[in-house]
């Protein structure tokens, strides 16, 4: 299958396909960049919201008759920022991550700042972003009501009002080391370029997700170097696309043998 949006969350391509039009294959391989060295056999999921913060408008050359909303934020994304990555330090996942770093939840805030006005008002609303990665072992309703309970303290503490904005969640796939699929990858590697490729978890998002929710064996498997990926001038060396095509054909003998 081709489709069109896996960079963008894959609702219309992937996720029609297997929620929609209720594709149940017996195994899937997506052919992401991961080297035909390791396998993706699973990938952190994510919860990604804003934290807008109230004020009260006023004009900028009386600043004291209004409130001012990015002074207000400032103060609570630090308190919410430092809290929760003191929380999330405690968390640690017990698989392998293609980079043991990614093996804890993480956030990263202020991808996306939110504060309508102009130089000359005080600001009545201020937000910021936070995305949060989720380990494999977690899930996004827990990540969310977490979310929820850490905002709820810190604007009982401060006394500063915020309202919270989910923007998307999705949780993270997974498929066991001893599954059928990663067993018959490695038989097809070891018989066509001599080698066994590792199983780890991806750092970011790939479409697993959607075949995991459904209980169906799924790992990602293609040729790419990890570097070049998203940058300028990203390439694959033709050779190991030409191994990654021996790969396919015999991974299909093999599965096909088996199901005989």
């Amino acid at each position: 299958m081709l489709v069109p949006d896996e960079e963008i969350g894959g609702v219309t391509g992937t996720g029609y396909l297997v929620r929609e039009l209720g594709s149940r294959p017996n195994w899937v391989v997506i052919a992401e960049p991961s080297g035909l060295g390791r396998i993706y056999n699973g990938h952190r999921g994510n919860v990604w919201f804003l934290i807008n913060v109230r004020g009260r408008q006023a004009h900028g050359s009386a600043p004291w008759l209004g409130e001012n909303a990015f002074e207000k934020m400032i103060v609570y994304a630090k308190k919410f920022i430092d809290e929760y990555r003191a929380i999330l330090e405690n968390k640690k996942s017990i698989l392998k991550y293609e980079d043991p770093r990614a093996s804890k939840p993480t956030i990263n805030p202020g991808g996306l700042l939110v504060s309508p006005g102009a130089v000359n008002i005080v600001p009545g609303f201020s937000g910021f972003s936070i995305d949060r990665r989720l380990i494999v072992e977690e899930r996004v309703e827990d990540v969310i009501e977490e979310i929820r309970q850490l905002a709820s303290r810190i604007t009982s503490e401060t006394g500063i009002q915020a309202d919270l904005e989910i923007l998307d969640s999705s949780n993270p796939a997974y498929t066991p080391e001893n599954s059928k699929i990663i067993s018959a990858i490695r038989k097809a590697t070891g018989t066509t370029i001599g080698i066994e490729p590792e199983a780890v978890i991806c750092t970011g998002g790939l479409d697993l997700k959607y075949y995991s929710e459904k209980g169906i064996e799924a790992v990602a498997y293609g040729p790419g170097a990890i570097g070049v990926a998203h940058q300028a001038n990203e390439f694959i060396e033709l050779d190991d696309l030409y191994r990654a095509i021996e790969v396919y054909i015999k991974l299909v003998e093999i599965l096909r043998e088996d199901a005989v």
